[in-house]
């Protein structure tokens, strides 16, 4: 509806160009010229004025169809608010394998909550790979890692982690000749030179820590045994608490590796050990698309994804 229209519902509500006005927050001759504009569209009154404020029949006329109109409008506006509300929509979102398993279901479960009839559509992919589906309207944002973004990706920096080497105390008593009694003297930080030439199951090559790894252990000539390669977390924690083989996570994986210590005897414990030099060498980030004017519920998500990351740093 056009401001003449908007105003001649208020004057023929309120029946007195002064009250009307008022409620309008604009001037008398102000409201006058735009019923007079209105009153010459249609080429006909729409009010008697003297000596009082009444509508001709021409104006009940107009009067009607405008609050039909003005109905139209409001249920219009309601329903496109359902789909800005997250009533109904589909979010792309890519995020790597790991992380997904971690985050996602906790996630989803708050965001349900807000916003029952959204669906998310997951993609399971490494950081490059999610750059080039953003660019290609594949996804709509993702969760990237250690990143490095061009125009119109944009990143807002979620958290700083650090890498950790994992190894049970069968590995550290048995590969590093450590003592039971001083294990925990080693929890502050260790150097990777200390496990030169030791098993290791890692991750695979494609992936954010192995690249940071494998870049650290060429710069200072370090070799490890790697006998197994597997881009599954779970796969590699359980293969470490048998004492064989050690490896890496980080930050994000810690508190799993807590809570599963408690389903095992001591001697399965896994050990996180921090690594030296390679402190908050990790940061994940939220990338989107800075041209893209992204709807509520999308936001909503993205603020409950920054949540969830900061619930399992620990």
């Amino acid at each position: 509806m056009t401001t003449s229209e908007k105003l001649f519902l208020v004057l023929a509500e309120e029946l007195n160009f002064s009250r009307a006005a008022k409620k309008s927050f604009i001037s008398q001759q102000a409201l006058s010229e735009h019923i007079k504009r209105l009153e010459q569209y249609y080429g006909l009154a729409l009010f008697i004025r003297f000596p009082s404020v009444k509508l001709t029949e021409a104006g009940k006329n107009v009067q009607k169809t405008l609050q039909a109109i003005q109905s139209l409008e409001q249920n219009l506006k309601m329903e496109l608010g359902k789909f800005q509300n997250g009533t109904f929509g589909t979010i792309r979102f890519g995020i790597n394998y790991t992380r997904a398993k971690l985050l996602i279901p906790t996630l989803f479960e708050h965001y349900h909550i807000k916003y029952p009839n959204i669906k998310i559509e997951l993609v399971l992919e490494e950081t490059v790979n999610m750059q080039e589906m953003m660019k290609q309207g594949k996804i709509d944002s993702f969760l990237g890692i250690n990143g490095i973004y061009d125009e119109p990706l944009k990143a807002t920096l979620l958290s700083y982690e650090n890498i950790y080497l994992i190894a049970s105390k069968k590995y550290l008593i048995e590969k590093l000749g450590w003592e039971l009694k001083n294990i925990e003297d080693h929890f502050t930080e260790v150097e990777l030179q200390n496990f030169n030439g030791l098993p290791f199951a890692m991750n695979h090559s494609k992936s954010t820590t192995y690249q940071l790894l494998n870049q650290y252990m060429e710069k200072n000539k370090i070799n490890l045994k790697n006998l197994m390669v597997v881009s599954d977390y779970q796969i590699l924690e359980n293969v470490c608490r048998t004492g064989y083989l050690a490896s890496f996570c980080t930050q994000v994986y810690l508190l799993i590796i807590s809570q599963n210590n408690a389903l095992y005897p001591p001697d399965f414990y896994l050990y996180a050990l921090p690594l030296k030099d390679l402190q908050k060498s990790i940061h994940s980030e939220l990338v989107y698309n800075q041209m893209l004017s992204y709807p509520e519920y999308v936001l909503d998500f993205f603020n409950i994804l920054k949540e969830s990351v900061k619930e399992w740093l620990v």
